[in-house]
């Protein structure tokens, strides 16, 4: 499955018929507002419509909006004309749906985001709390529920260096986690962390994201050029008996540039601190000559090269070491 922004989309006239031919008043409301151009005026002048598409089948959507039912300057954004089709409830759609929009949200600034409903007990379950009932633009009553989005921990990593930025996964990175997780090297040497569906690599960003507020592990965060293109990642794994081991990948399109090694040579320092330690590993097929490379420029010492397990087969491998104290 996918998720797709309406207006950044090239098929707006099928997604509205799609829309118009849901099983609720509100959304054929919605698609007439699409279809005469009338989303924005009445939303409030910007907004966004996210839709979970299965293939070619609309599964759930919803509007991310300065303005919903309720009206109050002081109120934004709202989520609302949350729907999913029939024979996808159950599964819920509308709440990945929801947190893909409350990201977003995040991600542009806000500490909050609204819903007005009828429902009670349903958007209770996703976290928001009710605040007041209000008069709605129809007339109607609507009770007002708030879901704070403001992270009180500090970022977990925040690295800049001279090409790079080290940063936090969102979930807008899904697409392009996906793509550049399918190179060739990728499939040879990391098996378990080619993606071969947006929907997988949003899901695999979605958990990673969580990893964050409890700090066990995997601790994997994106690597980005300076103007915000996603090349790949380093991670550190929790490995037996408490020690940590290093991971990194670079997708083939931005390969041979010196990034990799910029990369790990700037997590480390940051990354060991956090997690209290002095001492990582690194461990890589011993055909990778690429990874070996970056291992031994970043300061890694090799400790054995050999038969070893890795990613559950027995395969000639190298093991690294690398020591804060062999470096200070």
């Amino acid at each position: 499955m996918q998720i797709i922004n309406y207006f950044e989309c090239d098929t707006k006239n099928e997604l509205i018929e799609k829309i118009e031919a849901c099983d609720w008043g509100a959304a054929k409301f919605l698609a007439e507002l699409l279809r005469e151009n009338r989303f924005f005026e009445m939303l409030g002048g910007e907004g966004d419509l996210y839709l979970l598409m299965d293939g070619e089948i609309l599964v759930s959507f919803l509007t991310l909006t300065k303005q919903d039912v309720v009206r109050d300057e002081g109120m934004y954004p709202w989520i609302g004309f949350v729907y999913t089709a029939p024979e996808y409830r159950g599964n819920r759609y509308s709440e990945k749906l929801m947190k893909y929009a409350e990201n977003m949200a995040k991600q542009r600034g806000f500490d909050k985001v609204y819903v007005a409903t009828d429902h009670i007990g349903l958007y209770e379950k996703f976290g928001y709390e009710y605040l007041e009932n209000r008069i709605g633009y129809w007339g109607d009553d609507n009770r007002v529920l708030c879901k704070t989005l403001t992270n009180k921990k500090e970022k977990t990593m925040n690295i800049k260096t001279e090409r790079l930025m080290i940063t936090e996964f969102t979930m807008d990175m899904a697409e392009a986690v996906h793509l550049n997780s399918l190179d060739e090297n990728n499939r040879r040497f990391n098996t378990d962390e080619v993606f071969e569906t947006v929907d997988e690599a949003s899901d695999t960003v979605e958990f990673l994201m969580s990893v964050y507020e409890n700090g066990d592990g995997p601790l994997v965060y994106p690597v980005l050029l300076h103007d915000n293109t996603y090349i790949g990642y380093v991670q550190a794994v929790p490995f037996e008996d408490g020690k940590w081991e290093v991971g990194y990948h670079i997708g083939e399109a931005f390969t041979n540039r010196g990034y990799a090694t910029e990369a790990v040579k700037a997590f480390l320092p940051v990354v060991m601190k956090k997690l209290n330690i002095n001492e990582m590993l690194g461990i890589c097929v011993a055909e990778n000559k690429g990874s070996v490379k970056v291992m031994e420029k970043a300061g890694f010492v090799k400790e054995f090269e050999g038969i070893g397990n890795y990613q559950g087969e027995d395969r000639e491998i190298c093991r690294f070491h690398y020591c804060v104290s062999a470096t200070n």
